[in-house]
């Protein structure tokens, strides 16, 4: 089923630069030895991605980390010369021969002006996934201790440490953390991007994060990937000083925080009693929950969840992708909801997956600051 997937996507990934050949040809009358030469580029960006991701996850050297680099961003940018290009021809076949005065010449300045606009938002999208903000929320939960009234959380998702951000962006972050001076920072999954990669050297720079509540982790599914990915990653987040909260839970300072690992949280059957079998028949403090995916929220509810954090949908990540997260995850798809008795946040991220960049949907680390909501 695999293989099957992965071809199924070659050909879609084909049939797409095939169309880009088309437009390209088309509107700047590329002929002889340039046709073949935009031939064999058109070919090779066309299977870029897919076999770099392939490589990646197998192997780490400077040739992989360059190719999967320009792999991943020419995929992203691969996205808006498709939308440049349905534009083009949509014009070129329905109004080239129908507005007055129109000629194929004026039809191709238009082909011309959309792919700069292409390039132009996807030179956006680089750069705007390196700007990092700091939202800041207030949640209300229900007899939360006097101890917590001025306490701060961060919360970080969907870092993606790999072969396009590694120990620089994690010292990015590290240094953005401590500067707002956070009672626990909360890892709520991948951290990781599942390829190749030295885990320890990437993460090192939590280390020196010190809060009075502690750091704490769930798994994501990226950090799931392979059979020992979880205890290869498990180890170098224990040696980053933060607290795995594998299906697990722990009272700090009369709130308990609990995590669940992301593959029981996505497992409709396993996820209710796993919950349960962590928490206990009795409340006795305030829940907060710790998971990667925003689903099942019902369980939680079920289970006097006060506050719910997940991450996974990356708000999106990239136009027009944003609209399809909203499609499958509804309200929890960004931000602040209620379910019921139980708040959910789910945050953006920090990092990207596959094109590094980010366009309708910020990078963000989240800082949370708690009030008692009365009974």
């Amino acid at each position: 089923m695999f293989y099957i997937s992965l071809l199924i996507i070659q050909v879609i990934l084909f049939e797409a630069h095939f169309l880009l050949y088309r437009t390209v040809m088309d509107i700047f009358n590329v002929t002889g030895k340039a046709l073949l030469i935009l031939k064999i580029i058109s070919v090779l960006l066309s299977v870029s991605f897919l076999a770099a991701s392939l490589f990646a996850h197998s192997f780490r050297n400077k040739i992989t980390t360059v190719a999967y680099r320009i792999a991943a961003t020419w995929f992203g940018s691969m996205i808006y010369f498709l939308l440049a290009a349905a534009a083009y021809w949509i014009v070129f076949f329905s109004f080239g021969k129908e507005i007055p005065g129109a000629n194929i010449a004026s039809v191709k300045i238009v082909g011309e002006l959309l792919f700069v606009a292409a390039a132009a938002v996807s030179i956006f999208g680089l750069v705007n996934a390196n700007v990092i903000q700091v939202r800041r929320i207030t949640v209300n939960i229900q007899n939360l201790p006097d101890s917590w009234k001025n306490r701060k959380v961060a919360l970080l998702s969907d870092i993606h440490l790999g072969q396009i951000r590694g120990r620089p962006f994690a010292e990015k972050i590290s240094k953005i953390i401590k500067s707002l001076s956070p009672d626990a920072v909360f890892f709520v999954g991948d951290v990781f991007d599942g390829v190749k990669v030295d885990a320890d050297e990437c993460v090192g720079p939590f280390s020196d994060i010190r809060t009075t509540l502690g750091n704490f982790f769930v798994f994501g599914n990226h950090e799931e990937f392979e059979k020992d990915s979880v205890e290869i990653y498990g180890s170098a987040i224990r040696k980053a000083n933060i607290k795995i909260l594998d299906n697990a839970s722990i009272v700090c300072d009369g709130v308990e925080i609990i995590g669940v690992t992301d593959s029981d949280a996505t497992n409709k059957n396993a996820y209710g009693p796993i919950l349960e079998k962590i928490i206990g028949t009795e409340k006795k403090y305030p829940r907060i929950l710790l998971k990667h995916t925003p689903v099942s929220t019902a369980i939680a509810e079920k289970n006097i969840v006060d506050l719910e954090l997940s991450g996974h949908t990356h708000g999106g990540q990239v136009f027009p992708f944003n609209i399809l997260t909203s499609l499958v995850f509804k309200n929890r798809n960004y931000g602040l909801s209620r379910f019921g008795k139980t708040t959910v946040y789910t945050s953006s991220g920090v990092g990207t997956w596959g094109p590094p960049m980010r366009i309708g949907a910020n990078p963000e680390i989240v800082l949370i600051s708690f009030e008692n909501r009365p009974e």
